[in-house]
Formats: structure tokens, sequence, C-alpha cells
């Protein structure tokens, strides 16, 4: 597989080989996958009266190698574990556009920092890596999402050479049916890392609660300058509150076919929706030790200060798109944001 967009350096690619022969799964796969944000700043005046608006783009190229395999005891229970290198590696790019005081774009300059940014140097990590997880599925589907019986996944997971550190996951998962065709679900979650350099900031940035996979209602990219109070710590503590080398997240949901409720076209009904009401919680801290008690860090805000859990709350519908895609629209009320969107 192959994905090119933006310049040469933003180019994924992905190789591999699954042998599914015998009861014994294996694979072999070799991938690059650049992840590109942006870090935005606010604007400022140049000494000639334009406004400036100035960001800087940030590359982080992973190219790794890696061995998977796979190993059912049952139809409902497997091991799964990988063993692999990972090499990564960091640059900076320093954009800026210029406006007149009359918002007509002036022009716009470029300066690649290389791996330098912030008074820091990112070199590129060698990495060795290896992970084994326990799984059990004996979930069944309706339209849009399981409805009955239960899943879960614990894996660890270590990282050693540039960085050493490791990792652990445990996610539990449990649906019923107390009336037909209504289902409750449930979820348990908590993930962390762990070791001497769990909390350094060439892994990037943190852990995040806030996508819709974890708690609903605290996107990456809905935030904004008015939900901020700064304090010693954060620019905007509110956002910061949801990061962490560590997370603990609780779902619970209520499911059902609206039209099956009303007998149209059977207990599940004759078109493909499924209605919910859902409430998510989650936790996000961080170790004592690492760059979280360096205030010199780039990324310090995120690591420390006082965490307090999140909430949120809502419902929507859910519609299978003829067996290709589930489409799903909600409605969310944060309860720990000044300004939910």
């Amino acid at each position: 597989a192959l994905q090119v967009q933006g310049s040469a350096r933003d180019i994924a690619g992905l190789v591999g080989y699954t042998n599914t022969y015998h009861r014994l799964n294996w694979g072999m796969a070799v991938q690059q996958i650049p992840y590109l944000s942006v870090i935005p700043y606010y604007p400022s005046l140049d000494s000639s009266g334009a406004i400036v608006y100035p960001t800087v783009l940030f590359r982080q190229t992973q190219r790794t190698a890696s061995w998977i395999f796979s190993y059912p005891f049952s139809r409902v229970q497997r091991i799964e574990g990988n063993i692999g290198y990972a090499n990564i590696t960091y640059n900076f790019q320093e954009i800026a556009d210029y406006y007149d005081p009359t918002g007509f774009f002036l022009n716009e300059t470029k300066i690649n920092l290389g791996n330098q940014f912030g008074g820091h140097t990112y070199n590129a990590l060698n990495l060795g890596q290896a992970s084994m997880a326990l799984v059990y599925d004996n979930s069944f589907f309706g339209y849009t999402s399981p409805i009955l019986g239960q899943r879960y996944r614990l894996e660890l997971g270590t990282t050693q050479g540039s960085l050493n550190f490791e990792t652990g996951l445990l996610d539990f998962r449990k649906y019923f049916m107390p009336v037909r065709p209504v289902t409750l679900a449930f979820r348990a979650m908590t993930y962390g890392r762990y070791g001497a350099n769990a909390q350094d900031e060439q892994l990037g940035y943190p852990l995040y609660l806030g996508y819709d996979g974890l708690v609903r209602g605290y996107g990456y990219n809905s935030w904004d300058a008015a939900e901020c109070q700064p304090d010693a710590v954060s620019p905007c503590p509110a956002y910061t509150n949801l990061w962490g080398s560590r997370i603990v997240v609780g779902n619970a949901e209520l499911r059902f076919p609206p039209l099956g409720l009303f007998g149209a076209g059977g207990p599940f009904g004759f078109l493909p929706i499924e209605m919910f009401f859902f409430g998510d919680g989650g936790y996000a801290w961080s170790g004592s030790s690492g760059v979280a008690s360096d205030p010199t860090s780039q990324i310090y805000a995120y690591y420390a200060g006082d965490r307090k859990p999140i909430f949120s709350a809502g419902g929507g519908l859910r519609l299978n798109l003829l067996g290709f895609a589930v489409l799903a629209i909600a409605e969310v009320h944060a309860f720990n944001r000044i300004k939910a969107k």
C-alpha cells in the first residue's frame, strides 16, 4: 500500500506478508508512516506593521519492521504477539504568513529548523519493541454494534533502545440484553506507559482522553482560547487536564433499534438503524519521574499539574451503510468544559 500527499517527506507506505495456512498465523511487515501536526502561535505585528501568523509544522516519521503472530486456543480466545524494530526521526518547519491591516495577503516564509525546536534537539530514535496479548471475543453483532457477549484484551509490551519503557493495556467490554431488543453495553479500559522514559518528550505528545473512542465531547480540535484560564503550570489547564502517560476510561451505553421497538419489520426493524444513549468518564495522570518534573520541556504542561476526572453524556443514531461503513450522529454534553462543542 502507498499513500502520497504533500511533499516527498509525507509519503506513507506498507509492504507485508501473512501466512494463515496453519493454526499458528504469522506475518511480516515493513512500513513508513509520517505523522504531521501543526503548532499554531498567536499573531503578532512585525516592524513594518504587517500582521504575522506564525505556525510550526512538525513531522515525526516512523519506519518499522516487525514480525507478528497469532495462535488461537479456541474460536473465541487467542494470543497475539509482535517483535520489531522502529526508527523515528523528527523535523520542524517554521511557516509565517504576512497580511496587511486590511487582511490582504502579502507573503509567506518557510524556514527548515531540522531536528531542533524550542532550544531542544530531537535526535533520531532506534527502538526494539515486543508485545504479547491475550484476546477473547464471543460478541455478537447487530446491525451497527455488538449486542450480546463480551470482549477483552490484556496486553503487555516493552520498548528498549534509545528510550526504555513498558506499556500495559486492559480493555474489557460486556454486552447483554435485559429486554429484547434493548442492549446495555459497558466498557472499562486502562492504558499506560511505565519506566524510565515513559514521559520523554521525544515520544511526542502524551496520551489524550478526548478522542471519540474514549470520552466523547472533548475532541482534539474543538478547543478555543475562550476555554483557557492560565495558571502557573499550563496556559490552558482545562485542555492539558486530558493528557498524561496513563489513562483510565469507563463507558456505559443503552442501544436499541427504534423501529424494532414498534414491531416495524421484526424485533430489530426493517432498516439498519440503532439509537443510543451514553455516559462516558475518564481520568489521565502521569508518573513522578522523567519530563513531567522538567519545567524546561516543551510538553511539561501536558504531564504536570493536578488532574481531575472528566465526564460526558448524550445520545444519537447509528446507520449501517450497506455493510461498507457505520455512520454515527450524536449530540454530546461535556460536563467539564466551559464551552462544550
